[in-house]
């Protein structure tokens, strides 16, 4: 246990806590927990994708609903094949 000694001499105990802060499972930016989103795409078995991602790489579809850059809109049409055009 850590114990600091103040300038008065009485002594006095410092709680340390841990997991305070994460990392953003996308980038990788320390974030105070606290701040992190988690991804709220549902997935074939019924379970969230619930990546944890900083406010910079979630995208906000509404209000308490995110999604990490893997299940974004953007994401899912660039991955649909676009049709040929006829000329």
């Amino acid at each position: 246990m850590p114990f600091v000694r103040l300038p008065d001499g009485t002594v006095a105990h410092v709680r340390m806590q841990k997991g305070r802060s994460k990392r953003c499972k996308v980038c990788g930016h320390l974030t105070a927990q606290r701040f992190l989103r988690e991804c709220d795409f549902t997935l074939p078995n019924g379970k969230t994708c619930d990546l944890l991602m900083c406010d910079k790489c979630a995208f906000e579809v509404k209000p308490n609903f995110d999604l990490c850059p893997l299940h974004s809109p953007e994401r899912v049409f660039q991955a649909q094949p676009r049709p040929k055009e006829s000329i």
